[in-house]
């Protein structure tokens, strides 16, 4: 029962975080078609992200309060989620044009003796509905 409890505290805690924090929603912003060019963007979002972390530090060492390393922690989680972001998502994006070029390929053997790949819909030529999903 507690381990029940923790699961369903642990799904609610993160769909809270996903839909009100704004690191998150930029970050699912840059996952989409439209964002996925912007890799860069996100580079610099966590460079300053992490410069604020120094800062932070930095400022504690001089004397200023304690409870700074409270922001320094947050700032330096918010920095390594926008400096992985764009390798890990270049893997992805990799691996889903991967995936569309293998059934594409796969519809071609498939297809039946005088079809070509005209005569089929978008959707069987790459064996993908929209961004993120395949068959």
């Amino acid at each position: 029962m507690l381990i029940y409890l923790l699961l369903v505290l642990s799904v609610r805690v993160r769909n809270f975080m996903r839909v009100w924090m704004p690191t998150n929603i930029f970050l699912d912003y840059l996952r989409t078609r439209r964002g996925g060019k912007r890799d860069g963007t996100a580079l610099l979002v966590g460079a300053s992200y992490l410069a604020l972390a120094i800062g932070c530090a930095r400022a504690v060492e001089l004397g200023w309060p304690g409870w700074l390393y409270l922001a320094f922690w947050l700032f330096l989680w918010n920095a390594s989620k926008f400096l992985l972001f764009p390798p890990i998502e270049a893997g992805r994006r990799r691996v889903h044009r991967l995936r569309a070029v293998r059934a594409r390929l796969s519809q071609r053997l498939a297809a039946p003796d005088g079809a070509s790949a005209q005569d089929l819909t978008p959707q069987q030529q790459t064996g993908v509905d929209y961004v993120g999903t395949g068959r």
